[in-house]
C-alpha cells in the first residue's frame, strides 16, 4: 500500500452571519494521500468518470483525514471544547 504523508489540514465550519452567529467548530487533522489499487477501486464510484478515467487513473487518489483535535466554539464562553484523540 502506498502512503504519502501530506501536511496538517484544517476545516473550520460555522456560520458567517453574525446576527445568527452561535457555535461553529475547528477541526485539525492529518492527512494521507492513498493509492493502493484495492482502496482505490473500493472507493470507486461511477459518477468520478466525468473526472477520471477509471479506478486506475494515475490522477485519482484518496485523501484519509483522521482528525486529532476538535474544538467546538460557542459565543457565551470564552474558552471551546476540546476533544483530542
Amino acid at each position: 500500500m502506498s502512503k504519502v504523508c501530506n501536511t496538517e489540514v484544517h476545516l473550520n465550519c460555522g456560520v458567517h452571519d453574525p446576527e445568527k452567529w452561535e457555535n461553529y467548530i475547528q477541526i485539525q487533522e492529518k492527512a494521507e494521500i492513498l493509492t493502493d489499487p484495492a482502496e482505490k477501486e473500493a472507493f470507486w464510484n461511477d459518477q468520478l468518470v466525468n473526472i477520471f478515467k477509471g479506478p486506475d487513473d494515475p490522477n485519482y487518489a484518496i485523501v484519509k483525514v483522521t482528525p486529532y483535535r476538535i474544538e467546538v466554539n460557542s459565543m457565551g464562553s470564552l474558552e471551546p471544547e476540546v476533544w483530542e484523540g
